[in-house]
């Protein structure tokens, strides 16, 4: 199996917020401009941010430093809380 690797300095980065009311994962970027996405997990978001990365950057003519190929990072955030049994 052929192991693929990004260079991070040509890498778009897309962040996933899990938003826990709606349950979903909703992916932005600041580098590539109109994308939005949301899945209800990171294994649906994945493909559905490889289907929209290539076109969004075809339509708003990013330059896209990798070439041919799109190298992309997802940073993830969860923000949450729990109550600890017992304390008041």
């Amino acid at each position: 199996m052929h192991k693929r690797t990004t260079d991070p300095a040509k890498a778009f980065e897309v962040t996933a917020v899990w938003d826990p009311e709606a349950r979903v994962w909703v992916a932005e970027s600041n580098d590539i401009p109109g994308l939005v996405a949301e899945a209800d997990s990171m294994h649906q978001l994945v493909p559905e941010l490889e289907k929209i990365i290539p076109a969004l950057i075809t339509e708003n003519h990013v330059k896209n430093p990798s070439g041919r190929r799109v190298d992309y990072h997802i940073v993830a955030h969860i923000n949450n809380s729990i109550d600890i049994p017992g304390l008041a």
